[in-house]
């Protein structure tokens, strides 16, 4: 071995022990660094969320529109801030600084409703972020968890079941839509992972809520029961009815922005 080469590994070798050394003073196990060795998913869950810089920098200050949004909405109010800290993703500030929903709107929907600012992730997207799924792998190569994904604009989705939408084909459950319409499950799962990682509340508990997307058998998906478990993302109910089983549904942008 070369002087040159014995130098390189050495200064390679003294940043891996102070690397260590930083993790440790951290908390950082050796449990820990052997998850990171074996557990590739976990790995890259890891690196993409270091790489994002998800809780270093500055917070993300309201605009005027999304402080008079947070105003109303309260908790039910997930900006730019919490899209940061939660998914790790900085989102164009000024293509979102005003809200495009009324404050008659707002009001509104105040309880019933999370006025959330979108990123662009899929379903499956969002499970290699977030670690609070279901670990099952039949949607792994579905269209629908990898082509769909949330679009870079202003939601505000119901964060239960349609009311009365429960035990209904999905003919009759989207009959009883009338300002609203029905979202892809991308949309409600981002929604409700992101609500958990800012709030560690959990929407959907009990129940599961038909989204506009089908499997490749041509089935409705549905997502949620995420109670003490998981997050479910499931299909198979056909056009059945199920008391584990109601709509989702979001309202769409009363006011036309700028951006």
């Amino acid at each position: 071995m070369s002087t040159a080469t014995r130098g390189l590994w050495k200064a390679t070798f003294g940043q891996v022990s102070q690397t260590l050394r930083v993790l440790e003073d951290l908390g950082i196990t050796p449990e820990d660094l052997k998850r990171l060795r074996r557990d590739q998913s976990f790995a890259q869950r890891l690196v993409a969320y270091w790489k994002a810089g998800a809780v270093t920098g500055d917070p993300i200050p309201d605009s005027e529109s999304q402080a008079k949004a947070r105003a109303i909405m309260g908790k039910n109010f997930l900006g730019l801030e919490e899209v940061r800290r939660g998914y790790g993703v900085a989102l164009p500030v000024e293509q979102l600084a005003e809200i495009p929903f009324s404050e008659e709107t707002l009001q509104a929907c105040k309880d019933t409703h999370v006025l959330v600012a979108g990123a662009q992730l899929s379903v499956n997207g969002i499970r290699f972020i977030a670690s609070d799924f279901y670990d099952t792998d039949w949607y792994n190569r579905e269209p629908f968890a990898n082509d769909n994904k949330v679009s870079v604009r202003w939601y505000l989705l119901r964060k239960e079941p349609v009311p009365e939408s429960r035990s209904k084909t999905y003919d009759q459950q989207t009959a009883l839509l009338k300002e609203e319409k029905v979202p892809f499950a991308c949309e409600v799962t981002y929604m409700v992972i992101l609500y958990w990682l800012t709030h560690r509340e959990r929407l959907l508990p009990d129940v599961y809520v038909r989204c506009q997307d089908k499997d490749s058998d041509g089935d409705r998906v549905g997502v949620g029961v995420f109670g003490s478990g998981k997050f479910g993302v499931g299909g198979g109910w056909g056009d059945g009815r199920y008391d584990s089983l109601g709509l989702a549904s979001s309202r769409e942008p009363d006011i036309i922005t700028s951006a």
